[in-house]
Formats: structure tokens, C-alpha cells, sequence
């Protein structure tokens, strides 16, 4: 088990203005999940709620420890809900919420605008329930789903959830050139990890088809291979289900016998 204060010297590193190759290297921690369907929660217990799901060798942004559990960046199929009072929708019709006694989840596909200013992310329908973080007004977000008055969107880069330190394996992102760490350090990017499948979907054990590469020529060159990729989520184009990425860097993820020690 790695020590907090390796961690505390990882975050310093982070915040290090980088000039060239030459200088100290941007220094990121990934989390390696050690188990099938481990819970990634709102707060650092087993009585807070849990946000995503994460599947054995799935690779997790970390970011902090406290008593025993693991901050990680949530991953890119984790959801939030907001208000729709707070949401302006990029739609001509809306749907329409039926009256009923107990509302049901509605599939919804398409882009919305945060009107409100500091808005609350929940983690569930229901102002009873955590909140995950807060966007500022102008946020685009994908919107994926509504449950009476609450909109289900992807949550935001920069979300973050929390995994018992048992369940995860914690080790320095080495694997390759500084291009993916100096990638991460910009505004806005998150890390996905995935198998590359045909016309650049990428497959995770738990959800599925998640997420697609713009540049196809990516996903083929990766082609069956777990890679993890640095990128911003595409807001501009909706094709199918699944959220468009612009990749900035990408780097196979090598068996355990092919990594330095």
C-alpha cells in the first residue's frame, strides 16, 4: 500500500508549471480496480451513495486519500441529474412527463445548457441526495435520460467519487511517453480506459459500448487493444448513444509482465 505522502508529493507535481521535456515530468497516480463491480461512492464510506460501477482492471484517475479509501475521477460513463428548471434543453419538442403517481425513467438523446448559476449535481433524482460537484451557467452537457422533473446528463470532467483503498492497486503512470501526462494536465481532458473495437467504439465489461473515437483511423490502429486515452468529450455531435471523444493522446496498456518495475 502506497503512502499518503507519496500522494501529497504526486499533487505538488501537478501543479508544477512544466517548460520542456528536461524539466520534472508531470507525475499522475492511476488506481487499477483488483475486483468485479466495485461501487465508486460519493464520500470516503460504505454509507455514502454509490455513483458508477468500475470492473476488474479497469484504470482510474487518482486524485486523493483519506482514511483508507481512494479519490478517483469519476469514469466516462458515470451520470449526475439536475433540474430541469436548471437545464435549458437543445431540442425543438421536449417530452412531455405523463401524471403519474410514480414517473419513470425516459430515454432522452441530446445537448442542454446550464441556465442556472453554481448548480448542484445529484447523484440521484432528488434534492435528498448527494451532491456530486456544481457546474456554472453555460455548461453544455449531453443529456442522456429524464425521471419526472430531473434531467439525467453525463457528469462533467472534474467529478469524483471515492474506492476503498482494498479494491484498488494504486502505481505511477510510466508506461510510455510524457504525451499522455502532459495531455491530461489540460483543461477540461479526462482519461478513458477501454478495448478498442471496430470504427473506434470503445467496450467496457460492465456497461458496454461506452464511447467513440472521432478519428477512426485510432481505433483501428488499436484495433482489440486496451488502451488508455486522454480527451475531451465532443459537444457538438450526437451520431448515436455514445459520446464522441477528441482524442489528444492514446497509449496501449501493456500486460503486467511487459511493464518496467
Amino acid at each position: 500500500m502506497y503512502k499518503k505522502a507519496a500522494l501529497i508529493a504526486t499533487f505538488f507535481l501537478l501543479g508544477a508549471v512544466r517548460g520542456t521535456a528536461e524539466e520534472t515530468p508531470i507525475s499522475l497516480l492511476l488506481g487499477e480496480i483488483r475486483d468485479q463491480n466495485v461501487h465508486i461512492r460519493t464520500g470516503p464510506t460504505t454509507n455514502c451513495e454509490d455513483v458508477a460501477k468500475a470492473a476488474q482492471g479497469d484504470l482510474l484517475l487518482v486524485r486523493d486519500e483519506r482514511f483508507g479509501w481512494i479519490q478517483v475521477d469519476l469514469p466516462l460513463w458515470a451520470v449526475a441529474w439536475i433540474h430541469e428548471d436548471l437545464v435549458r434543453l437543445d431540442q425543438e419538442e421536449q417530452p412531455q412527463e405523463e401524471d403519474f403517481l410514480e414517473p419513470t425513467l425516459e430515454e432522452l438523446l441530446c445537448f442542454g445548457v446550464v441556465t442556472g448559476d453554481r448548480v448542484n449535481l445529484r447523484s440521484r433524482p432528488g434534492l435528498r441526495h448527494t451532491t456530486l460537484g456544481q457546474c456554472r451557467s453555460g455548461t453544455r452537457v449531453r443529456c442522456t435520460g429524464r425521471y419526472g422533473e430531473w434531467i439525467r446528463i453525463q457528469a462533467p470532467p472534474g467529478q469524483t467519487g471515492w474506492i476503498h483503498g482494498d479494491l484498488i492497486q494504486i502505481r505511477p503512470l510510466h508506461m510510455s511517453s510524457l504525451e499522455l501526462e502532459k495531455a491530461l494536465s489540460e483543461k477540461g481532458a479526462l482519461l478513458v480506459c477501454g478495448r478498442c473495437e471496430e470504427n473506434g467504439v470503445l467496450h467496457h465489461s460492465i456497461v458496454g459500448p461506452f464511447a467513440t473515437l472521432r478519428n477512426e483511423s485510432l481505433g483501428a490502429k488499436f484495433l482489440g487493444q486496451k488502451v488508455l486515452v486522454a480527451a475531451h468529450v465532443a459537444l457538438g455531435d450526437l451520431p448515436d448513444r455514445h459520446p464522441l471523444l477528441d482524442v489528444l493522446a492514446v497509449q496501449v496498456v501493456p500486460s503486467p509482465q511487459d511493464e518496467k518495475p
